[in-house]
């Protein structure tokens, strides 16, 4: 009995993750195949190329130009989390985590770099 806790702690903390990864997977699966039977749908049913690729865009609910707002929401999230790490490192007196605190503001930093270098869209000024 006494060997039953580590013995569950290995196997969930091998296991939670696989299963995770495997139901992300399935579904990840699952939707694509969908999007394959209506497109090939869409095809047979004499459908031009751009209407197919309209369609594709209205499925996955992304049009082609919306990377640019996904990299500016994605930069304040890690500078955010990396200032509120960095503040509760200072008030526990853990300067360990600063660093790992300065790399995520860093990298939110850089994401907003991306964001205005790259994908800020034209009308904005």
């Amino acid at each position: 009995m006494d060997n039953l806790v580590p013995i569950a702690a290995i196997v969930l903390s091998i296991g939670g993750p696989l299963a995770i990864a495997l139901v992300v997977i399935l579904l990840q699966h699952r939707q694509q195949a969908m999007l394959n039977q209506m497109v090939s749908s869409a095809v047979a049913a004499g459908r031009s190329p751009d209407e197919v690729r309209e369609i594709i865009e209205a499925v996955k609910g992304r049009p082609s130009g919306s990377s640019g707002r996904r990299s500016l929401r994605t930069g304040i999230i890690l500078a955010a989390v990396g200032l509120g790490l960095a503040f509760i490192a200072l008030v526990t007196g853990t300067p360990a985590a600063l660093g790992a605190a300065g790399f995520m503001i860093l990298l939110g930093l850089a994401f907003v770099a991306i964001w205005f270098l790259v994908d800020k869209p034209k009308n904005q000024s």
